[in-house]
């Protein structure tokens, strides 16, 4: 079940964060925060999911996102750092309009028009 403390913008009733919940796909990344899941990343981090409100915990779990996506890019070669890495939703809502957008700024992200984008450094 999806946690109960959601994230700042998200409605906090179970049946509005049905559609937040975690699916389990290829490419899916879940950040645990003292064994227990802080942060799901949709494939390409297109969507992120909070369980967390809390801004210590959850900005440490998107630098370990950043810094996990960055070096599987670099693996990848040549085609893994011309990925797209976009998050355009945090809990169901515009990446941008969050107040999460600051601390994906701090952990490298910019700002886009329709979300916040991770660039990755072939270097």
């Amino acid at each position: 079940e999806v946690a109960q403390g959601a994230v700042e913008g998200a409605v906090a009733d179970d049946a509005s964060l049905l559609a937040l919940r975690p699916s389990r796909r290829s490419g899916a990344l879940v950040v645990l925060a003292d064994g227990a899941p802080a942060l799901y990343a949709a494939p390409r981090l297109k969507a992120l999911v909070a369980f967390t409100a809390e801004p210590a915990t959850l900005g440490a779990a998107i630098e370990a996102l950043a810094a996990f996506a960055t070096a599987q890019a670099k693996a990848a070669g040549a085609a893994g750092v011309r990925t797209k890495l976009l998050v355009e939703s945090v809990n169901g809502a515009p990446a941008i309009a969050t107040p999460t957008a600051a601390l994906l700024e701090a952990a490298g992200f910019v700002r886009q028009p329709n979300g916040l984008r991770l660039y990755v450094n072939p270097f």
